[in-house]
C-alpha cells in the first residue's frame, strides 16, 4: 500500500501561477534554451516533472552520514533525532516503522498487522509529494492574503523557534495520515468493536485530528526556502557548472551516495535550520511592491538568490545570501538581512518601486537563474528579455 501514488510533479505550484495570467488566462513561456515564446492556458502542462520527487533508491545510512557530515550537523537532541528518523522512514514507504498498535481483540490486531505490514515498500517511494503539498497548503493561505491585502500581515516574535514548530508539524501531519489508514481499515472490516478497542479507535481519530496551531509567519519564511530548493534545477545541480557535477559525480560513487536523497533530506530536515540560522542572524521579509508600468517576471526556479548572478562561477561567499520570489506582477518577497533602499520603510517592512529599471533588474535576476523557461502576463515582457528567433 502507498500513501501517495502521484508521478507528475509540480515544482512551482499552479495556484501561484495563475497570477501571472492575462486577462484571457494565458500564461506566456520564453524558452531560453530554443529563443521562442508559447502561449498556454493549460498551467498542469508546465513546471513539472514526471518523477522529480519520487525516491526511486531508498535513503541509505550512506546518505544519512554524507548528509550530516556535509552539512556539519549534530543531531545531539532527542527532538532532532527523532524528527530524522521519522522523516526517512516516510520518504522510504517504510511507515511500519513508524507504527505500533496493540489490542485485546485478535480480529481486530490482526487486521492492524495486515495494516502496518503493509506499509513497507520494498519498490519506489512518491509519498515526498505529500509533503510538497503540505507546504503549499499553508503558504496558500498566507499568499492570498498577501495578494489581496498587499501587505504581509504576520505576527513577528512567535513564542517558540522554527525548528521545533515546524518538526513538531511534520511529525504530526505524516503520523496522522497513518492513523487516518489504519482507523479506516479498521473501521471498515469489524462489525462488533470491543468497548476497549473502541477506545483505541478514538485514539486513532485523535491522533489523525489532531493540529498544531499554526504559525504563519514561519510558515511562509518555510515555504520561500522550499520553493528554493524544490526545483528541477536545484534538485538536479543543474545549476552548478559542468566540471562540479563531474566532481560531484566521482564523489557519489566513491561514497555509495545518492546526491538526490541527500538533496532530499537538505529541502525537508536541513530547511529547518537554515531558517533557524536566518531568524537568529536576524533577517526580514521585505515586501517589493512594484508601482510601475512594467510586470515582474517569474520562471521554472522562481525563488532565487541574487548574489549568485554577481558571483558568476565563483562559489557564494559568507554572508552572499537572500532570496528573491516574486509572488505576482505587482508584488514581491525579499528575504535580506541589510536591504538598504531609498523607499524602504523599515516599519511595515515595504519597499515601493518607482522605476522600470529597478523591475528590470529583479527580472533579469529571474531570467539569469531560470532553469529553462520564464513566465509572464504577455508576449512583448518574453520579447523584452528573450529575442526570438
Amino acid at each position: 500500500m502507498h500513501l501517495c501514488n502521484t508521478k507528475d510533479n509540480h515544482f512551482v505550484p499552479q495556484f501561484y501561477l495563475k497570477s501571472f495570467l492575462d486577462i484571457s488566462n494565458n500564461i506566456y513561456l520564453g524558452d531560453k534554451k530554443n529563443n521562442k515564446c508559447y502561449r498556454t492556458k493549460d498551467l498542469k502542462s508546465i513546471a513539472f516533472k514526471t518523477n522529480l520527487y519520487t525516491i526511486t533508491e531508498k535513503i541509505s545510512n550512506n546518505d544519512i552520514e554524507w548528509f550530516r557530515k556535509t552539512l556539519k550537523l549534530s543531531v545531539d537532541n532527542s527532538m532532532a533525532q527523532t524528527y530524522l528518523s521519522t522523516l526517512v522512514c516516510f520518504l522510504n514507504d517504510e511507515l511500519a516503522n513508524l507504527f505500533s498498535i496493540k489490542t485485546s481483540n485478535k480480529e481486530c490486531q490482526e487486521i492492524l498487522d495486515r495494516e502496518i505490514k503493509s506499509l513497507i515498500n520494498e519498490e519506489i517511494s512518491r509519498n515526498q509529494e505529500l509533503l510538497f503539498s503540505l507546504y503549499e497548503n499553508d503558504f496558500y493561505k498566507i499568499y492570498i492574503d498577501i495578494l489581496e491585502q498587499k501587505h504581509i500581515n504576520l505576527p513577528l516574535q512567535p513564542a517558540e523557534g522554527p525548528f521545533l514548530y515546524l518538526a513538531l508539524k511534520i511529525t504530526q501531519f505524516i503520523y496522522s495520515l497513518l492513523a487516518k489508514k489504519a482507523h479506516l481499515s479498521v473501521a471498515e472490516e469489524l462489525k462488533e468493536i470491543k468497548q476497549d478497542d473502541q477506545e483505541i479507535l478514538e485514539d486513532l481519530i485523535k491522533l489523525k485530528e489532531m493540529k498544531i496551531e499554526p504559525n504563519g509567519y514561519y510558515d511562509l519564511w518555510h515555504y520561500i526556502l522550499i520553493q528554493y530548493f524544490r526545483t528541477e534545477k536545484i534538485i538536479g545541480f543543474w545549476g552548478l557548472p559542468e566540471e562540479t557535477r563531474k566532481r560531484l559525480n566521482t564523489i557519489e560513487k566513491a561514497n555509495g551516495v545518492n546526491s538526490e536523497n541527500v538533496m532530499f533530506l537538505i529541502i525537508h530536515y536541513q530547511t529547518l535550520n537554515i531558517l533557524d540560522k536566518l531568524i537568529q542572524d536576524d533577517f526580514k521579509l521585505i515586501l517589493i511592491k512594484n508601482e510601475t508600468e512594467m510586470n515582474f517576471i517569474t520562471s521554472d526556479n522562481p525563488a532565487v538568490n541574487p548574489y549568485s548572478s554577481i558571483a558568476g562561477k565563483r562559489a557564494l561567499q559568507d554572508g552572499e545570501f537572500e532570496i528573491y520570489f516574486p509572488l505576482s506582477p505587482k508584488l514581491a518577497i525579499l528575504c535580506s538581512k541589510n536591504f538598504l533602499h531609498k523607499n524602504y520603510d523599515k516599519d511595515l517592512s515595504e519597499v515601493k518601486l518607482t522605476s522600470m529599471d529597478e523591475v528590470d533588474y529583479w527580472n533579469k535576476l529571474i531570467l539569469h537563474d531560470a532553469n529553462r523557461y520564464i513566465y509572464t502576463t504577455s508576449e512583448n515582457i518574453v520579447k523584452k528579455y528573450i529575442t526570438p528567433i
